[in-house]
């Protein structure tokens, strides 16, 4: 389970010291002496409570426990459950030593068969000598007791008994040895004299003891059950010996050949090298002139095949050589091919795939077969290809040379507490059986692939075809158990689902900073604390290498886990808005994905929510399904439908009732009543807009509405002109009240002629403005082609400068105007209570204000109203937290449609509390009235 920050072994008893596996530590057995880069064994620091009596530990033969419990209650023990078999000296009977007396520092048993310490600290090299002769302190081999040559023994009671009384066979059957009920057998217990001091295996990871999950793959095995998952290390007594020879070997012989390979001929009596492709010589000393090209083609389009086109083109662009690799033909080509330039007065085509040759008239046949089975693609290999003739591109869901073999197909549904992401990752973890070789340890065979969620999905099917004892998914930063099996089958069709019981804690949530700071085999030490202390906890990670399981007695089952598996994109960055694009496979990727920073979401992370610049397309598009009629639409896109049309209708009803109201000639008499005037018809203009941008938005991702130069043009203009036309209402509204606290200012003084003249002016000056300043919003958007979706999406993408200027011109022309209108109320009262208070004595300048307060309060909650409805959006836009997710847009898209109801509420601020206004209304229907029924009359 690593082979890390440990040391070299000592020969001995048992010599696996360069490896370390969590199910070495605290078993009793020193395997390391260094770890971590410091003096420490794994024997050091083990807790009182750490569980020795574990599924690794079990009926092993081997006493991991300071009592020996752990093999007390064993199938081979006949003294179980409460004591072990002993051999008393002198009398040589057998009796059944309690677990008190175990390792209790006084040798009761013959050969010291009941303290591990017999022959020095447990974990000392023993060179195999593991019986304490009687009444002695020296230890000698088990088969030196009757040496007839030396008396190692100076009693003669261990020769009497081995040698005399009991006649013992130098075989012992090993198999299944700790499974069989044993009596009291002389020839087992000479064995466990030798062998209970050594460690020639150990289980390296084992699913015993777990609970399946999903439960529907079966029940929970026992401790005894063999056909769970279990990896097994064989300790080779000798790892050195072949490792030192081939080194010794080769020592000296790359450095004969320059960047070749050296290789030995004619019974190893010669050597030669083996030549790169740009060096030739006997030693590869001469470099040939040559061009040496690696090309790697990255692209989001995995399952299409390209034809690509290599020339070699001087400085006078004169063609020195080309490789053909394959579409309508001119000139002298085969009609099917494609000429891309001239060579030497011959074409360069490019053939299509079932064609080959310099004009693409020979054939390849090979695919005419229906070699690939289930519907999969036939694409014959290059005719320089000496290897197969042609390769098999499978549909979904086969794997195979012919893709005649069904992969695995596991369902994942999503638990309704659990966050459906939008890319999730797949771990398949795989345990080997066992190894006989030194050099695999056994580690886990961990393949990484990944999914992508569409907005409407709550359920995600994967195929993978290798085997796998494990699986869990990573989302959100976040680690799940998904699906645990004792035993892999080839084929199996199930589902699991994606529980918030099974979320995998971080050991920084289960720690303190005192053990997260320890070194890792230190703190591995402490992980049987997490699962005795949560009764419910599934599994935990420590990124810095493992992964753990809680089995059913809680005690942890930890093993390898590259947290590194997850592959970044080279080169081209697929993602938006600085995502982190990842890719299945390093090398031969088959599919992409983007994981995005917070407050970004979508496909490509191309929508956001975050600043002020709230866009329709960021909380809705992705709640218009594709290809869907509108009547099996979500009930999202069907409400804020509804709302649009009621909006729009009331849109026109205001706009109308307000310019027949402001276009009389005495409301136009001052600059307030041009700037109402002007007012109503951009309110009218701007829901216009607000509708055409909804449907055109509904239209397009339903794909009703496909032309690219259409979206383009309704990409970069609506959304501007709908955020301009806005502002200018805003701006509008607040010079109608700066006007008016000029005319109560200035009094007599104010001039009408002047005051009209000046609001032209203003009103083209803020359009000007206005309009200007968002110029950068086109400039920054673009469509979007999302392959995936099967959609276009209109995108905006800003540089860190264009951002930030975003942002203040947002904010500027919200806050600005209604802090304005609200302020010139405000003075506006303040001056009349002042006035008043000069020319009446009989009240208080307090009492004028108040009537003032009083007669005007209508304008002064008109404002509140307009200040009311900006709030939402001004709240969202301020807050920290941000819509990270499609699938839940109702708060956004609420603060969004408030945003546009100040352009509906015209009619209800302006004229309705106005005596002048409304008076000016009913006379203009009054005349409305008269002109439509002298039309009647007269017809």
């Amino acid at each position: 389970m690593g082979m890390e920050d440990t040391s070299v072994g000592i020969p001995g008893t048992h010599p696996m010291k360069s490896y370390l596996s969590f199910t070495m530590l605290c078993d009793n057995f020193i395997d390391n002496t260094k770890i971590d880069g410091l003096d420490y064994t794994d024997e050091m620091d083990c807790e009182k409570d750490w569980p020795c009596n574990n599924i690794y530990t079990l009926c092993d033969g081997k006493w991991h426990c300071r009592n020996a419990i752990d093999e007390a209650n064993c199938t081979y023990n006949p003294c179980r459950p409460n004591g072990h078999p002993c051999i008393l000296p002198f009398h040589h009977n057998f009796t059944c030593l309690p677990l008190s007396r175990i390792n209790d520092g006084r040798i009761d048993c013959v050969g010291g068969y009941d303290e591990q310490d017999r022959c020095g600290a447990m974990g000392e090299p023993t060179f195999g000598k593991t019986y304490r002769c009687f009444n002695e302190t020296q230890c000698i081999h088990m088969y030196d007791i009757c040496d007839s040559n030396v008396q190692y023994c100076s009693s003669g009671d261990d020769q009497d008994l081995w040698c005399k009384k009991i006649n013992l066979s130098d075989y012992v059957d090993h198999s299944d040895i700790y499974q069989k009920p044993r009596g009291f057998d002389y020839e087992f217990y000479r064995y466990q004299l030798f062998e209970s001091l050594n460690r020639n295996s150990f289980i390296y990871f084992t699913l015993k003891n777990h609970l399946l999950y999903p439960p529907s793959l079966g029940t929970v095995t026992n401790e005894y059950n063999t056909t769970a998952a279990t990896a097994i290390e064989t300790v080779d007594l000798y790892p050195f010996d072949s490792v030192w020879y081939s080194e010794s070997k080769n020592h000296g012989l790359n450095s004969i050949c320059n960047r070749g390979i050296p290789v030995y001929v004619n019974n190893f009596s010669e050597i030669f090298c083996l030549c790169p492709p740009a060096y030739f010589g006997y030693r590869c000393e001469y470099q040939n002139q040559r061009i040496s090209l690696t090309l790697q083609f990255r692209t989001v389009e995995f399952r299409t095949v390209f034809t690509f086109i290599i020339m070699l083109i001087d400085d006078n662009t004169t063609i020195h050589s080309s490789e053909q690799h394959d579409y309508v033909s001119v000139r002298d080509c085969s009609l099917d091919s494609i000429c891309i330039g001239v060579v030497s007065n011959r074409s360069i085509c490019v053939c299509p795939l079932d064609k080959f040759g310099p004009r693409c008239y020979l054939m390849r046949t090979i695919c005419d077969s229906h070699l690939c089975s289930n519907n999969s693609r036939c694409i014959p290999h290059d005719e320089k290809n000496s290897g197969m003739e042609y390769y098999c591109l499978c549909s979904q869901g086969y794997m195979g040379s012919r893709c005649e073999n069904l992969e695995t197909k596991i369902e994942f549904h999503f638990a309704k507490r659990v966050s459906i992401p939008q890319t999730i990752f797949f771990h398949f973890v795989y345990f080997p059986p066992e190894s006989n070789q030194l050099s695999t340890r056994s580690d886990p065979i961990q393949v990484t692939t990944m999914s992508k969620l569409k907005f409407d999905e709550s359920s995600t099917i994967v195929y993978y075809g290798g085997a796998f004892h494990l699986v869990f998914v990573e989302f959100h930063q976040q680690y799940y158990l998904a699906l645990l099996q004792y035993n892999f089958t080839s084929v199996i069709n199930t589902s699991t689902s994606i529980i918030p019981e099974h979320r995998c804690l971080s050991i920084k949530d289960l720690f303190t900073d005192d053990v997260r700071n320890l070194p890792r085999w230190h703190r591995a030490k402490k992980y049987h604390i997490p699962c005795q202390k949560h009764s419910k906890l599934v599994c935990f990670y420590d990124k810095d290498y493992f992964m753990c399981l809680c089995d059913i007695d809680r005690y942890p089952n930890c093993f390898k886990f590259d947290y590194s598996s997850i592959y970044r994109c080279l080169g081209y960055n697929y993602c938006e808005n600085n995502g982190q694009c990842f890719q299945d496979n390093n090398t031969c990727p088959t599919s992409l994905a983007c994981l995005c920073k917070e407050c970004y979401y979508g496909s490509r992370c191309q929508f956001t929510t975050t600043g002020f610049g709230l866009s329709l397309d960021d909380v809705l598009a992705y709640n218009i399904w594709p290809n869907v009629s509108f009547l099996r639409q979500p009930t999202v896109v069907k409400i804020t439908t509804a709302f649009t049309v009621l909006m729009f209708v009331i849109a026109i009803i205001n706009g109308i009732l307000s310019i027949i109201t402001f276009q009389t000639k005495r409301s136009l008499e001052i600059g307030s009543g041009l700037y109402l005037l002007t007012s109503s018809i951009t309110s009218l203009i701007t829901m216009t807009l607000f509708t055409v941008k909804y449907f055109l938005l509904i239209f397009s991702q339903m794909s009703i509405i496909t032309n690219y130069s259409f979206l383009l043009s309704h990409c970069v203009c609506i959304d501007m002109l709908l955020k301009a036309f806005s502002a200018i209402g805003e701006w509008l509204n607040a010079c109608v009240s700066i006007e008016r606290a000029l005319t109560i200012r200035l009094g007599v003084k104010f001039n009408k002629v002047r005051s009209r003249k000046a609001a032209k002016r203003v009103i083209f000056g803020l359009y000007l403005f206005i309009l200007t300043s968002f110029l950068h919003d086109p400039l920054s958007r673009r469509l979007l082609e999302d392959s995936e979706e099967q959609r276009t999406w209109c995108v905006v993408r800003y540089s860190s400068p264009v951002r930030l200027y975003a942002s203040i011109i947002n904010f500027f022309h919200f806050l600005l105007p209604l802090c304005i209108n609200f302020f010139s109320i405000l003075l506006m009262i303040v001056l009349i209570a002042r006035r008043k208070s000069k020319t009446t004595q009989a009240q208080t300048h307090r009492n004028h204000l108040w009537e003032q307060f009083h007669r005007h309060k209508h304008r002064l909650l008109s404002s509140f109203i307009l200040i009311i409805l900006a709030m939402p959006r001004l709240i969202i836009s301020l807050l920290s937290t941000c819509m990270k997710s499609a699938r839940n847009p109702w708060l956004y898209l609420s603060a969004y449609f408030i945003s546009f109801i100040p352009p509906l509420l015209i009619f209800i601020i302006f004229i309705l509390p106005s005596k002048f206004y409304k008076k000016e209304f009913y006379e203009t229907i009054v005349r409305i009235r008269r002109k439509i029924g002298n039309c009647f009359r007269r017809t």
